[in-house]
């Protein structure tokens, strides 16, 4: 009988570390190789700093998953910032590239190297649709945890997204994933319960894509507040929840 338990338990070690070895594939992808998409993200990064901006002028910030390094390099010139991510890669990367900031690697899933209370900011920009329902309650907790009692969190996600609506099947195995490993769905009301008994503001936001282009900059920009204004008429599928948490 316990031969049989270890081999069972032996199983499942290997099939949740072949679990964690996919997500961790596909957000080192992301992180180190898809640099196609890093424009893309330049407004909804400097969006992140002014919302920080009108609560906390200084102080110190962490930011979970910092992927390019674009946003905590901006946030690096107002605050003492520190990066933690879980691909070594990247994080060899970041320490290379970008001076003046702590980056810290950590395996998936464990829990934040940080003591309490010791951030003014802590911040995760389209992260937590990435993570398990464990790792999401986790990782809520462990923000609560490393934030200053005046401390802020800030949180962007995609705006209560459909999730099948962005699968793909592999010709290969035909495995059926999210095309960029998605695993949450997100509304105003599950970040009300996901941490209940703090003040929350939810903002929809629509994000241009960031272009070198004067006359494109003001078409995108255009059309993302005339889809913003259309959303409060009907809500429309797309756009970002920006989330600011506050005791």
């Amino acid at each position: 009988m316990g031969s049989v338990f270890t081999i069972l338990c032996h199983a499942l070690i290997v099939a949740l570390s072949k679990i964690m070895s996919k997500d961790q594939k596909q957000w080192e992808y992301f992180q180190t190789q898809a640099l196609q998409f890093k424009d893309g993200l330049m407004y909804r990064h400097l969006k992140v700093l002014k919302t920080i901006l009108k609560f906390k002028k200084s102080g110190t910030l962490l930011e979970m998953g910092p992927g390019y390094g674009d946003f905590i390099k901006k946030a690096s010139k107002h605050f003492k910032s520190t990066g933690v991510d879980i691909t070594k890669q990247n994080i060899d990367y970041l320490n290379d590239t970008i001076k003046n900031v702590e980056f810290i690697c950590i395996k998936p899933s464990s829990l934040l190297p940080i003591p309490d209370n010791s951030f003014d900011i802590f911040v995760a920009s389209e992260v937590f649709e990435h993570l398990s329902d464990q790792d999401l309650r986790k990782y809520t907790k462990e923000a609560r945890r490393v934030i200053k009692k005046d401390g802020i969190i800030v949180i962007t996600v995609p705006a209560n997204e459909n999730l099948r609506h962005n699968e793909c099947c592999c010709p290969e195995c035909s495995h059926v994933f999210h095309r960029w490993g998605h695993k949450q769905q997100f509304t105003k009301e599950r970040f009300q319960k996901l941490f209940r008994g703090y003040n929350i503001t939810v903002q929809k936001v629509f994000m241009p894509t960031f272009t070198n282009s004067f006359t494109s900059r003001v078409l995108q920009k255009t059309l993302s507040i005339a889809r913003l204004l259309l959303d409060k008429l009907k809500p429309l599928p797309g756009g970002t929840y920006v989330v600011v948490i506050k005791n």
